[in-house]
């Protein structure tokens, strides 16, 4: 005769139990990650506006004047 079997805690189904907890335990604390990442995505926007800006100005010599007087203007 078969002995019934009795399921024991594996390894594995040890480390599920632990990843649900720290998945439930990271939606807890969600508000300071937001502001991180909205921070880095509002950096990104401006360093990109910054590039195109500045790759414009050296190709065109339009707006020289105008960035000289408004910089060095008195």
């Amino acid at each position: 005769m078969k002995k019934p079997s009795t399921k024991k805690p594996t390894k594995r189904s040890a480390q599920a139990k632990k990843t649900k907890f720290s998945q439930v335990a990271s939606f807890s604390s969600t508000t300071p990650n937001d502001f991180i990442v909205a921070t880095l995505i509002i950096s990104l926007l401006v360093n990109l506006f910054m590039v195109c800006l500045w790759v414009a100005l050296q190709y065109t010599t339009q707006y020289d004047a105008y960035l000289s007087n408004f910089f060095f203007g008195r």
